[in-house]
């Protein structure tokens, strides 16, 4: 009997961590969005910089990026 209960004990922890997984996974992908995007905002911003005042000021926001 006491098997069974250690079996049944391990079988709920695997069933919170494999939750516990999924959950961890689903911010990851997430934050790789938020990221992407974040991304695409500052190439764009870097391509106006650089459009209106020339590669002196783009290369200084990619040094303190």
């Amino acid at each position: 009997m006491r098997l069974h209960d250690d079996m049944e004990a391990v079988e709920e922890k695997r069933a919170r961590y494999e939750e516990e997984l999924d959950r961890v996974n689903d911010m990851l992908t997430e934050s790789e969005s938020r990221r992407q995007a974040l991304q695409k905002e500052v190439d764009l911003l870097v391509e106006q910089v650089t459009a209106f005042s020339g590669t002196f000021y783009a290369d200084l926001l990619l040094i303190f990026w």
